[in-house]
């Protein structure tokens, strides 16, 4: 009764009919995206222009990745064909491996954001293959009755993805995109990918868009900018004037 990965989408729509009824509604793209990361650009026209201008099945949004310990799935060539390989999957002595410039040779970081044809998601269902994950699962100790929650990995549990479905579209496209302007996720309490450092990297983000247009932002004061009043430099500078200050903890919204 596990949840079975993103993977399970597929066999999910099915079971419901959730493609006929996209169907009859005259949908035929799918914007997807699968991390809590308040800096994607829901339905970014670029994006979009990107998977339609190539007749693409699949688009996919990547970052270039700073080392190779960090915790993305990479995208890598195998026989001519695409594939996502989920970081807990790629050998540490594959991952560190460079170029003659001392660059990562699998550089391309993948950040769950894609675009679907609605194609190549009905013609694919059943098709996905099964990963494997080792998890601390809580249990009922049948001999106490206690409840016993684990310190250590005690089950495996099987998963697909839905990153899968790569190696079988029609011409996928990888997209690389800047992480300041779009990768801040959310994963952990605290520490790394905490609210604490997306709450700090949203703050940075609004701050370059308003310093871009002029205006005097005082050291350590965060800002923050609703969807709604603006999602770009360019939104901002027809809502701001040029040389206004902020002095104190402002949202524009």
């Amino acid at each position: 009764m596990s949840p079975d990965g993103h993977g399970g989408m597929l066999e999910a729509m099915a079971k419901h009919s959730l493609q006929t009824q996209l169907r009859e509604r005259g949908i035929e793209y799918l914007f997807y995206n699968q991390v809590d990361n308040p800096l994607v650009w829901i339905g970014s026209p670029e994006f979009l222009g990107y998977h339609l201008l190539s007749g693409s099945e699949l688009t996919t949004q990547v970052i270039r990745k700073q080392s190779s310990n960090k915790k993305v799935g990479s995208i890598v060539e195998v026989d001519g064909r695409l594939h996502l390989i989920e970081y807990s999957d790629l050998p540490e002595s594959i991952a560190k491996q460079t170029n003659l410039d001392g660059s990562l040779k699998f550089w391309a970081g993948s950040i769950a954001v894609h675009v679907f044809d609605m194609g190549l998601l009905e013609g694919t269902v059943g098709s996905l293959p099964f990963h494997y994950a080792y998890k601390k699962v809580p249990f009922i100790d049948v001999q106490s009755g206690e409840f016993v929650m684990p310190d250590k990995e005690n089950a495996i549990k099987f998963e697909r993805f839905i990153f899968d479905l790569l190696p079988l579209a029609k011409n996928p496209v990888v997209v690389e995109v800047d992480a300041f302007n779009h990768h801040a996720v959310l994963k952990n309490a605290t520490g790394s990918n905490s609210p604490e450092t997306v709450k700090r990297d949203i703050s940075a983000l609004h701050t370059a868009w308003l310093r871009q247009v002029g205006t005097v932002i005082l050291e350590d004061v965060s800002v923050k900018i609703s969807p709604l009043f603006a999602d770009s430099p360019e939104g901002v500078a027809e809502k701001i004037e040029k040389g206004q200050r902020f002095e104190w903890a402002t949202y524009l919204r």
